[in-house]
């Protein structure tokens, strides 16, 4: 048999131990020994034994031309602390060497000869491997060791291991020899395909002696390095796992029966470690995912604003990429639709700067926005460098988490489970934790416009009552400029009552002419406006200037307007551009409208008639369908009527208004503070209803057995009439402007209670 010439990549303690019990094995011939530090090499020698310095003096060189001259290596034992060895050996081209680990050498040849009695030793030793291997050792390596004893045993010239994707459909490279490793990412073997994908599709091994036909295993890509190729599936309790390759790039028949044989036991122990070390690194990888996820709910679950929760977010998801850089988008209230606006960042100063927006399909992280879909970039060795994922939630992108990984070990198809699962509950975590925050804003804010209107009702002049609303409602909403106008009566012209802001002479003429054209609109309307956009606004884009966003309203006296309010372009907290009025501003400012139109109402003394009255809530109506827009069922419209009030008439004028007075006291009790309620007749009461709960049916069903249990609760015992009330109700529609007509579905009888 031809002795192997073997050749050692770095001379190091390790290897040089290792080097001593090698130079015993009859079949290896050491040809050359080679490390760049002459210093280290004889170190290591000399630590072992000064008799194998001497003995490997001879051998040993220092520059990398002696070590790869003719005639050339078969196999070099790679001691790794020397960089790049396959790269420097690919040069080689067909003729390159096997490389293996030092472990892979001690197993393989410490212990004599190899063939026949010495591979049924090592599968015994594979064996126990099985048993007792130590699964916290990193995939890729493992694999590594795996495909070294199966090239090295049956003397191929490179080979692979190749395992199936997560849904069983393809062959994805873990390790190959032959094959440069920025490659390993983009192959991928569907089943069927190519000898690896016939193998894997049908568990069954393949010995081919010679070229591959690549008709009859529709090979896309025909190797024309290999001359003949053995590949055996990875199967493990009838799953197939993946399949182990080994090729050589000259020899025709350079595998026999016996190396099937060989690797087809050798196979079924590779497919029983790697089938436990995947049990493992599921359990590791879970284990992570709940660490990670566990701390995500933790920290955005805690008291302290939802900025600096996001911020220690970031933090933490940076610190687990190996210092890292981990950056959230979210959208912002105050941004146009179609941005993220950047809401916390694991960088320094993140956020004292102007903002920070990326727009859908803009980039990568707009891409990821649009879609829905993550981004994932690795460098040549298939490691995650940045990653751009979505943050779901419902079905729909609430963000984007953007991170840059650090000096991380670990397999990256982990880590990117990882980051997906973090992601998804920051997602989900996030959009609740907005909501609460929106919700308790949203309740502050409307009890800050009660207490504005308290502080209104205490003005005894109109032009200081004006100057109190604009100051308020500019700290309220964060407006940037406030305006108020109010109607002369001399003149009858609308002019300017107060502003508040900060515009200079030539800012303010121009925001004077923008609030000249919005003041002849908003009177013409009769109702609340929200304007977004408003440069690209039909009638008032004209004049919009730098301003882009705008709130206005009428403001009434028993359904005469007597003046408009409207603020322009809203501040956002680093007061570096301005933002835009959305929803939940146009309902605290018309919770706000409504308090200043009753303390101009007050101060103008109570109402002429009960038709202006009526007038009020009915414009009431009207602004609060302003305010739902487009969202059905924000608003719920009743009527009460006493169904029964001719009879009581009938039987005593004064029993029929005792019991129209029972109903009135008892509907207002049952009212919430911000419900609105109106006489509209001799016997009938109209109900505005803000935001019902759930929804308009179970709220005025509940209100009705509410009111009629007060009224019960109320009668006489010795009266002879029955009190029968009739509740009618209706819900907005989507985009509903029409009051009478929401008046009239309103006042059809749908409850009666006795």
């Amino acid at each position: 048999m031809k002795k192997r010439r073997v050749g050692l990549h770095g001379v190091g303690p390790e290897s040089a131990r290792l080097l001593q019990q090698l130079l015993e094995n009859p079949d290896l011939e050491w040809a050359r020994l080679y490390d760049e530090d002459p210093d280290r090499a004889t170190e290591s020698l000399a630590g072992v034994d000064l008799e194998l310095l001497e003995r490997c003096r001879p051998l040993t060189c220092f520059r990398w031309d002696e070590f790869v001259a003719d005639p050339p290596l078969d196999i070099v034992i790679d001691d790794g602390h020397v960089p790049s060895l396959r790269e420097r050996l690919a040069v080689q081209g067909s003729d390159r060497p096997q490389i293996v680990s030092p472990q892979t050498a001690r197993l393989l040849w410490s212990h004599g000869t190899l063939p026949g009695d010495r591979q049924s030793e090592l599968l015994e030793v594979l064996g126990e491997i099985v048993r007792s291997v130590d699964l916290t050792v990193h995939g890729k390596e493992l694999f590594a060791r795996m495909l070294e004893i199966a090239v090295a045993v049956t003397g191929a010239a490179g080979g692979s291991l190749m395992l199936l994707g997560p849904d069983g459909s393809e062959l994805f490279i873990q390790v190959a020899f032959g094959v440069e490793p920025e490659l390993w990412p983009k192959i991928r073997v569907p089943l069927g395909d190519g000898i690896a994908g016939r193998v894997a599709a049908e568990a069954r091994p393949l010995l081919i002696s010679g070229r591959a036909d690549a008709d009859s295993y529709r090979i896309v890509r025909e190797r024309v390095d290999v001359a003949s190729a053995l590949c055996v599936p990875l199967v493990h309790e009838g799953r197939v796992l993946g399949v182990l390759n080994v090729h050589h790039n000259t020899r025709a028949e350079a595998f026999d029966e016996h190396d099937l044989a060989f690797m087809e036991e050798l196979a079924a122990l590779d497919a029983a470690i790697i089938h436990r070390a995947q049990e493992h690194a599921a359990l590791r990888a879970q284990a992570a995912r709940y660490e990670a996820t566990r701390e995500v709910h933790a920290l955005l679950a805690g008291p302290e604003p939802l900025a600096e929760r996001l911020a220690a977010i970031c933090h933490v998801v940076a610190e687990r990429l190996g210092d890292g850089v981990a950056t959230l988008y979210l959208p912002d209230d105050a941004s146009d639709d179609s941005l993220l606006t950047l809401a916390a960042s694991s960088l320094s100063g993140s956020r004292s700067g102007a903002r920070t927006a990326i727009t859908l399909g803009h980039g990568l992280d707009g891409e990821v926005a649009r879609t829905g879909e993550p981004i994932v970039l690795r460098d040549d060795e298939g490691r995650i460098r940045y990653a751009a994922l979505p943050l779901p939630f419902d079905d729909r992108v609430v963000g984007v988490l953007a991170v840059q990984v650090g000096h991380i070990p670990g397999d990256s198809d982990e880590l990117e489970a990882n980051l997906a699962e973090v992601a998804s509950v920051i997602g989900e975590d996030v959009v609740r934790a907005q909501r609460e925050a929106r919700a308790t804003a949203h309740a502050l804010r409307v009890s800050a416009a009660h207490e504005a209107g308290m502080r209104l009702m205490g003005q005894t002049d109109r032009e200081q009552m004006a100057q109190t609303a604009s100051a308020s409602l500019s700290m309220l909403l964060g407006a940037e400029h406030v305006v108020v106008r109010l109607e002369d009566p001399s003149s009858k012209r609308f002019r300017i009552a107060s502003y508040f802001g900060g515009a200079d002479d030539d800012g303010q003429y121009g925001l004077f002419a923008l609030d000249k054209a919005v003041t002849i609109e908003t009177i013409r309307r009769r109702t609340l406006q929200l304007v977004r956009d408003l440069p690209h606004h039909p009638k008032l884009g004209a004049y919009a200037g730098p301003v882009s966003s705008m709130l206005s309203a009428p403001l009434k006296i028993d359904g005469h307007i007597v003046g408009t309010i409207a603020l322009y372009d809203k501040l956002t907290a680093d007061m570096f551009f301005s933002g835009r009025f959305n929803d939940d501003d146009l309902q605290v400012f018309s919770h706000f409208v409504g308090e200043f139109d009753r303390a101009l109402g007050a101060l103008a003394g109570p109402a002429e008639s009960a038709d202006h009255a009526i007038d009020e809530w009915r414009d009431r109506v009207s602004q609060e369908l302003a305010r739902a827009g487009s969202r059905p069922g924000e608003i719920a419209l009743a009527t009460c009527g006493l169904e029964d009030f001719e009879t009581l008439a009938a039987t005593s004028a004064e029993l029929a208004q005792d019991a129209i007075e029972r109903v009135e006291a008892a509907l207002k009790a049952e009212l919430r503070r911000f419900d609105s309620l109106i006489r509209l007749d001799h016997r009938r009461f109209g109900l505005l209803l803000p935001e019902p709960e759930p929804d308009a049916a179970e709220h005025v069903r509940r209100l009705a057995r509410a009111v009629s249990e007060r009224v019960a609760e109320g009668a006489n015992e010795d009266e002879s009439a029955r009190i029968v009330l009739a509740f009618g109700f209706a819900a907005n529609e989507a985009a509903e402007s029409d009051v009478e007509a929401f008046e009239a579905r309103a006042a059809e009888p749908r409850i009666v209670m006795v």
